[in-house]
């Protein structure tokens, strides 16, 4: 199994740069195709497997022959069936390889790693482990405890997200103007990079779900899917000092919060972000002279 770990390591391993490019990724396959291509895995099991747990309407379009999907490294996959089908490997030496830890041991595992530097003290506690967990499975409904605990009043919480919402609307505003004073970029692709800003899903501290213990239940009876969206999300943890408080001098905002607001709005105008437009579309909104200057400049970052 070693050996097996490292063939993949190094030959079905793409490098990072070249992983950047969404569009190389983009291969559509239905179930049909997939098993016809890949015999070596059982692609109906595997995507029944995957649904389980999702909501019945799901599940029926995912045993379809025709249900589509996405394969990012095909080419890599072929390798790897080639590779299999050698004779090296039984499915049985594969099934039985100590693949996963036990609970115990992954709760340790983590900590082992990290706990021999001199600053880090390992999570001892249940209940600070219970945290930790929560924050991850059950984010929602761990932010309703936060919340309430923050806001419990709703007038409070209607005035910190208006001024929150104001004070991220002037750095998009600030961002805009810096992508009209570019002179390599041309007026076509500055209308693609507005339109990316305005088409912006802009998420403040919590959403309004949480607020409705109906809703709130509703949403972890079932598997909820959501697909990617163009969004910038605050959550109301980092929305405290040191980084932001609605009554501080906006100086002071603007030089801790508003780094923030700023550095993740130009995640979606970097190598990667530009390549998908204000809805989520894989689309090349920028023509190839303002491309070609802004890969020139990218190189210096």
């Amino acid at each position: 199994m070693i050996a097996l770990e490292l063939y993949i390591a190094y030959n079905l391993t793409t490098d990072d740069t070249t992983r950047r490019k969404f569009a190389r990724s983009y291969n559509r396959y239905s179930t049909l195709k997939a098993s016809q291509e890949f015999p070596f895995l059982d692609w109906s099991i595997y995507l029944r497997q995957l649904s389980t747990y999702a909501p019945s309407d799901v599940q029926a379009k995912m045993k379809r022959n025709d249900f589509e999907f996405l394969i990012e490294e095909p080419t890599m996959l072929a390798k790897l069936d080639s590779y299999l089908s050698s004779g090296r490997y039984s499915a049985r030496t594969i099934q039985k390889s100590p693949m996963e830890f036990d609970v115990s041991a992954r709760r340790r595992e983590p900590w082992s790693i990290i706990r021999p530097l001199p600053e880090w003290r390992a999570l001892t506690s249940y209940d600070n482990q219970c945290a930790s967990f929560t924050i991850g499975d059950l984010p929602y409904a761990n932010a309703r405890v936060f919340l309430d605990t923050m806001y419990p009043m709703r007038n409070d919480r209607i005035v910190f997200r208006q001024k929150f919402a104001d004070f991220m609307e002037s750095v998009l505003i600030s961002f805009r103007s810096m992508v009209d004073h570019l002179s390599w970029m041309s007026i076509k692709s500055k209308e693609g990079a507005y339109s990316k800003i305005d088409d912006l899903t802009k998420n403040i501290a919590y959403p309004d779900f949480i607020t409705d213990d109906k809703l709130l239940t509703q949403y972890y009876a079932a598997l909820d899917i959501e697909p990617e969206v163009n969004s910038i999300t605050f959550p109301l943890g980092i929305l405290q000092q040191p980084f932001y408080d609605p009554n501080w001098p906006s100086s002071m905002n603007y030089g801790a919060m508003g780094v923030v607001v700023g550095h993740e709005l130009t995640h979606g105008f970097d190598d990667q972000g530009i390549q998908w437009d204000g809805t989520g579309v894989l689309y090349e909104w920028m023509d190839s002279s303002s491309f070609a200057s802004f890969e020139v400049g990218s190189h210096f970052f």
